[in-house]
Formats: C-alpha cells, sequence, structure tokens
C-alpha cells in the first residue's frame, strides 16, 4: 500500500510541476481554424495526419511521459496503422534530431504481449526495428520509435530511461 501512495503523491507534484511550467512550453500551436473548436484559442497539440499530436521538448521516463500526456488531457500516442506511423514520421522529418520518441505500446502486464496503454488492446500494428522486439538483459518492457536508416521504427526499452514522448489527444473539447 505504501508503494501506492508514493506513485499517487509523485503523480500529484508531476501535475502541479506541470501546470505551472507548461505556459512556457509550448513549441507547436494548433489555432481554431485547424479543426479545433473555436472556443480554444492556442493549445500545445498539432494536427498530424489523423492524430492531434504534441511532441515534447523534455526527455523522461515511460511512466512520467504517460503522466504527463494525461494532465494534458490525453495519452501517449498509439500508432494503430501504416497511416499514423507514416504521418508520425513525416513529421518528426521537420523537426531536429532526436532520436528516441516514447509511444503507449508496453508489455508490462506480461512479457511479449504488447498493448496499447490508453486501451489495455493488443498491439496488433508495428514496424520493428530489425531484431526487436529483443526484451534485452529482461529489462525492456515499454516501446519508443527510434531513428533508424531515415525512418522511425519501433524498439522496447528501459521504462525507466529518460527520452522525449509523444502525446495523443481525441479531441480539444474532451
Amino acid at each position: 500500500m505504501g508503494n501506492i501512495f508514493k506513485f499517487v503523491f509523485h503523480i500529484c507534484l508531476l501535475t502541479i510541476w506541470v501546470f505551472l511550467t507548461s505556459g512556457s512550453k509550448t513549441e507547436t500551436l494548433v489555432k481554431p481554424n485547424e479543426g479545433i473548436s473555436s472556443n480554444v484559442s492556442y493549445v500545445p497539440y498539432k494536427n498530424v495526419g489523423e492524430k492531434l499530436l504534441y511532441f515534447s521538448e523534455e526527455m523522461v521516463t515511460w511512466f512520467k511521459a504517460n503522466a504527463i500526456c494525461r494532465t494534458m488531457k490525453g495519452h501517449l500516442v498509439s500508432i494503430e496503422n501504416y497511416s499514423v506511423w507514416n504521418a508520425i514520421n513525416e513529421h518528426l522529418k521537420t523537426k531536429p534530431k532526436n532520436y528516441y520518441w516514447w509511444i503507449s505500446a508496453n508489455d508490462l502486464d506480461s512479457e511479449g504481449k504488447f498493448i496499447w496503454a490508453n486501451t489495455g488492446t493488443p498491439m496488433d500494428y508495428a514496424v520493428w526495428r530489425q531484431g526487436e522486439p529483443n526484451d534485452r538483459e529482461k529489462n525492456e518492457d515499454c516501446v519508443h520509435l527510434i531513428l533508424e536508416n531515415g525512418r522511425y521504427e519501433m524498439n522496447d526499452f528501459r521504462c525507466r530511461y529518460p527520452i522525449n514522448f509523444i502525446c495523443e489527444r481525441e479531441s480539444v473539447d474532451k
């Protein structure tokens, strides 16, 4: 029970920190005329293909990335098909080279059975890096995108390693 209390306490602290610092870290803005509700003037999400996404500038663990996305009324991105994967790849080509990006896929509950964290559904679509997933040293349970040969592919990785992350939100009105 003590671990649950610590976890909730850290989430509360993280929520306060994100709230206090989020105003200065919005690199990409969505304007109302870009298909977003007109009563919202700016949010840190951007339309990328069929998704509304936020690309972080900070590097954090998978767990902290998941918590930050939730405070932003979203979740780590799920890449369910080729068009989503391709749109994210094309968008990342326009950004400075960050070689790693957390996404929502993980096998924390059952080794080798990857799911999307936001829905709990099996990860049916994947563009794995060659030789992946490999659960190297029995310590890789979270999935990130890694830049490989000019495109981003999926790799299982240590959840506690700090890297950039991508949040997804259904809509600004929710």
